[in-house]
């Protein structure tokens, strides 16, 4: 509808009325549809008046109806850019959230594991030494 619209404005002939009304149906369905530049085309149609008679009413019908359809298009799109907004917060508020755990497990193993070395009952003899366990100790056993 929108390409036959095209071509039939761009003709000087006289226009064939059969491709006017296979361009109105094409255009009157899109319109059902919803489709802003269908709405948009009709009231073209209507307010120049090339294509069918004039009709000052009809044209502002479609413009009104086009306007409308905009605006809630528009309010759905920043409907959309706000939720993906807030989605992409509560993604790094997680992430945030779940690095800061990380980090206290770490510090609560190596918490535990110095603990447990300074805790060795007096009757245990240390055959390596009874300081607590170094750096590479804790990366050996799997704490680091």
């Amino acid at each position: 509808g929108l390409a036959l619209h095209e071509i039939l404005r761009s003709q000087t002939a006289p226009h064939d009325q059969e491709l006017v009304s296979e361009m109105l149906s094409a255009l009157r369905q899109a319109e059902a549809a919803n489709y802003l530049p269908a709405l948009n085309a009709l009231a073209q149609i209507y307010q120049e008046g090339l294509l069918v008679a004039a009709d000052p009413r009809e044209a502002e019908a479609y413009k009104s109806r086009a306007n409308a359809l905009a605006e809630q298009q528009l309010r759905l799109a920043e409907a959309k850019a706000d939720a993906q907004r807030r989605l992409l917060s509560a993604q790094a508020a997680r992430l945030k959230t779940s690095a800061e755990w990380d980090r206290t497990l770490l510090l609560l193993s190596i918490g535990a594991v110095a603990a447990l070395s300074l805790s060795t009952p007096s009757s245990v003899v240390c055959s390596v030494g009874c300081s607590p366990p170094s750096a590479v100790d804790l990366i050996n056993w799997g704490v680091l």
